[in-house]
């Protein structure tokens, strides 16, 4: 019953992950386009907010990657190990 649970969690995490791994880097790509206009017009506080703005999303971006990679290995890990098969 275990096995089968894990079978249907790890499609369905990994969707999620991968769709909220998508919104994360389109919010990223929009910042940057900001800071690209900002740039243009000449706005240099308001490239600095976006820069740092870019760097906290990113930072944000890798720590979620690595924990949702972490998570999908320990149920993939845990599908291997499992005493049924």
């Amino acid at each position: 019953m275990i096995l089968l649970d894990v079978m249907r969690k790890l499609p369905v995490k990994k969707e999620k992950f991968e769709n909220q791994k998508k919104i994360l880097e389109s919010e990223i790509i929009q910042l940057r386009q900001r800071k690209v206009n900002a740039e243009a017009d000449g706005k240099e506080s308001e490239v600095k907010k976006y820069e740092e703005k870019i760097k906290s999303k990113i930072t944000f971006l890798l720590e979620y990657v690595k924990a949702s990679n972490d998570e999908l290995n320990m149920l993939r890990k845990n599908l291997i190990n499992d005493d049924v098969f």
